[in-house]
């Protein structure tokens, strides 16, 4: 009755044991295959993606690019214009935002200063992208007359 007992037991260890490896996630039973899984898998898993924004380039002497990225992170605008490298395609750059108000269906329109001397976004408009929002950017439209009374601190009326 004893022996019957242990080995009762010991199968029962065994399967409690077995349940346990595989519910945590030990992959020692299949070491060839888990590091062959581990390899090819991607960058970014899909499961992290939380959505999409869009960034649109329109350069002047090229024609526009339209690129969707997914979001896996908190990213902001500056963050997305460092992304796409808007700095070395662009030296002024007119920039706004799109965003769809959900429930509304309407387009907000946010525009963006963007501060060349210092190569970044205002602070206060530095927002954070959410998924469905569109970035535009395209060259600063400045004639040279209007440069040179803006830099003079004028305005033209």
């Amino acid at each position: 009755m004893a022996a019957k007992y242990q080995t009762s037991f010991t199968l029962r260890a065994l399967a409690v044991a077995f349940a346990c490896s595989v519910l945590t996630g030990c992959q020692s039973f299949d070491l060839a295959t888990s590091a062959a899984v581990e390899e090819k898998a991607p960058i970014v898993n899909k499961a992290d993606v939380i959505g999409q924004y869009q960034m649109q380039l329109i350069p002047a002497r090229r024609p526009p690019s339209v690129e969707k990225i997914d979001i896996t992170g908190p990213v902001t605008v500056q963050d997305a214009l460092e992304a796409a490298g808007a700095m070395r395609k662009f030296g002024e750059m007119k920039i706004s935002l799109g965003r769809i108000i959900k429930g509304k269906g309407t387009l907000l329109k946010l525009p963006i200063d963007y501060q060349t001397k210092s190569k970044t976004v205002r602070p206060e408009q530095n927002y954070q992208l959410l998924p469905g929002d569109t970035i535009t950017v395209s060259p600063k439209d400045s004639k040279t007359l209007e440069k040179i009374i803006e830099s003079l601190g004028g305005g033209l009326i």
